[in-house]
Formats: structure tokens, sequence, C-alpha cells
């Protein structure tokens, strides 16, 4: 599971240690296994690079697959940007990429983009459309997108203070693994009224 690491909000006012904001993002590096596109055949060209330790030729095909509207591609291209590997660091062009692979509903990238625009790297800050992002991808399952947008129901952060929708998206990424969403839905359900926990559970079934 990629680990974009946590927004800082309210947290604190929550007993739980200060979780900063920097993203940690990883590149995709299994090969494809439908090569029956030429997309296909580009990005696998790029992993087997990668292999190598030639990361600016492992950008050349990246590239050209991303041009190819392949979505790992685009989203594997927007980590190159983003780390400075194999290219010159680049936050915009990272921003750029990201939001291909986001419009083709890649969890990872939608994730990535939201932070970008929450913390206004390579592009300016945008709370609306962050929590946008990071709700499509909680949707699609993301655990680190259900973290974070709890996070903005916990403060009312471009929606409204909501600890009930909070402790929904909590549990979802803690029945993923998520320990730190374990940790934050313990602190959060201790500010939490019976009632309010009981409709928690009830939006869960």
């Amino acid at each position: 599971m990629l680990r974009a690491r946590k927004i800082l909000l309210l947290a604190v006012a929550l007993t739980v240690p200060i979780i900063g904001l920097c993203s940690a993002p990883q590149m995709k590096l299994l090969p494809l296994q439908d090569k029956s596109t030429e997309a296909a055949t580009q990005f696998n060209t790029a992993i087997d690079y990668l292999n190598e330790k030639d990361f600016a030729e492992a950008v050349v095909w990246f590239r050209k697959a991303a041009e190819n509207r392949l979505a790992v591609a685009q989203y594997n291209l927007a980590v190159a940007y983003d780390l400075g590997a194999g290219v010159e660091q680049d936050a915009k062009k990272a921003v750029f990429w990201y939001r291909k692979a986001a419009l083709q509903n890649d969890p990872d990238a939608q994730v990535l983009l939201a932070i970008c625009l929450h913390n206004g790297d390579g592009v300016e800050r945008n709370f609306d459309e962050a929590e946008k992002w990071f709700k499509r991808a909680a949707g699609l399952g993301s655990a680190d997108a259900q973290y974070q947008i709890s996070l903005y129901y916990i403060e009312g952060r471009a929606v409204p203070k909501d600890y009930v929708q909070a402790y929904v998206f909590l549990s979802m990424a803690a029945a993923q693994g998520d320990s730190d969403a374990g940790e934050l839905k313990e602190a959060l359900s201790k500010k939490m009224s019976p009632e309010q926990i009981a409709e928690g559970k009830r939006r869960l079934e």
C-alpha cells in the first residue's frame, strides 16, 4: 500500500501524535501482464531500465507510455518528477501527471494530487479540490485517502465538521490494517456521544 504521510489538522486536539504532511510516493514496479498494447510494452521497458538502476532511460520510456495514456505510466512519471528520479525535480510537472493518472481513476495518483493541492506543492493551494480527490480515492478503497478525508471532517475543512463521517472513514481505513487510523478512531470515539458512534456503525453496515 502506498503510504502517503498524514495531514496535520486537529490530530493534536484529539491527543494523538502530531503527524506532518509530506508525500512519500513510490513507483509501481510490477511489469504489466497484458502486453498487447504499445503503451504496455513501453511501460515494461521502463521497468527493465529501473531494475538496471538506469532511472534516466526509465523516465524516457515512462513518458512514451504516459503520452499513450497509460495511467500507471503517468503515475510513475509523476513520481519521477516529484522525487527528481532520473529527471530534474519539478513539482508542477509532477502535479500535471498526477492529475492525468487521477482522471483515469488511479487512487494513488488521486491521493498524491490531493496532497499537492492541500500543501500547495506545484499548484495553488486548494482545499476544496483536495477534498474532492481524497473522497474519490477513498471511494475506490484507498486507506490513505480514507484517513486523510477523515481529518477534513474532523476539522471541518472544505466540508462541514462531522465526527460521525470521520468515524466511518477511519473505520474503513482501520479495517484495511491502517494502525494510524485505528489510533485516531479510538481518540475520536472519546469525543463522540454513544448516539454518534451508533450512527457511525449504522453507516458502515
